[in-house]
């Protein structure tokens, strides 16, 4: 993972994607269940992600793309970037990114959303998300969200402990059930914590760096925005097989 959160890396990042002309762009966000709200005046940015092609070619036609992971402050020192209509940004499903940044006070301009595109180009796919497209068109595999947030916690429930091992109430006990219990007249057991490990999903804004799952958020936070541009890249050298982008898309915005 590639982790931006000081002012001249950003900068050489964005001075990337404007060599370029185009990048891909997503954002993680929390504050709202994206199944049952939408995400203007609720979705917060933890990190963001934008991509950039490079000269490398894959088999299937269409350029490599890098990717980088940004913090959140690095949204401030973007404000200029982000408002620039010069520069496409693509993602996927991006009203969602749009209203997030927005959210933040900034401008997002030049954006264009590869889902609606796709669904013209690909009719023939089951679904349309990146999920589905990646490994159809550019051959990712993307991670699954509750993977990456979820992680092994220990949790203490109410059990009981016996004075015959030494328990004292109240305290942690993680010992088998004693062996003497039912046969001993001096067994008594007492109201102990005994440890559970479960598999817990962690709140986004929790994973920050040091956190165990630091590492592969900043790595599923970037493959989203690489996917998205490469997938687009894919459908600009596919003209054959593909129309053109259909200029229809719900978010063309370059005011």
């Amino acid at each position: 993972m590639r982790y931006a959160d000081d002012e001249a890396t950003v900068a050489k990042i964005l001075a990337a994607c404007r060599r370029a002309g185009v990048c891909g762009l997503d954002t993680e966000t929390y504050g709202h269940d994206i199944s049952v709200s939408t995400a203007p005046h609720r979705a917060t940015i933890h990190v963001w992600s934008l991509a950039v092609l490079t000269g490398e070619r894959h088999p299937r036609g269409h350029r490599v793309a890098s990717g980088f992971t940004l913090s959140r402050r690095a949204l401030d020192w973007a404000a200029d970037f982000l408002a620039d209509p010069g520069v496409l940004k693509i993602g996927w499903n991006l009203p969602h990114d749009l209203h997030a940044i927005e959210n933040t006070g900034l401008a997002l301009r030049g954006g264009r959303d590869g889902l609606p595109r796709c669904r013209v180009h690909c009719p023939h796919l089951p679904r349309h998300g990146l999920k589905t497209v990646g490994p159809a068109l550019v051959g990712r595999t993307l991670s699954k969200y509750e993977d990456v947030v979820t992680q092994d916690v220990t949790e203490y429930v109410d059990g009981r402990g016996c004075l015959c091992q030494g328990a004292v109430e109240g305290a942690v006990w993680d010992r088998p059930r004693c062996p003497s219990q039912g046969r001993n007249k001096a067994h008594r057991s007492i109201p102990v914590l005994r440890p559970i490990v479960r598999r817990r999903e962690q709140p986004l804004e929790s994973i920050v760096p040091g956190h165990p799952l630091w590492t592969g958020l900043g790595a599923y936070a970037a493959e989203d925005a690489v996917t998205a541009l490469e997938c687009w890249d894919w459908m600009d050298q596919n003209p054959a097989d593909n129309p053109p982008d259909p200029g229809w898309s719900p978010l063309v915005v370059t005011h």
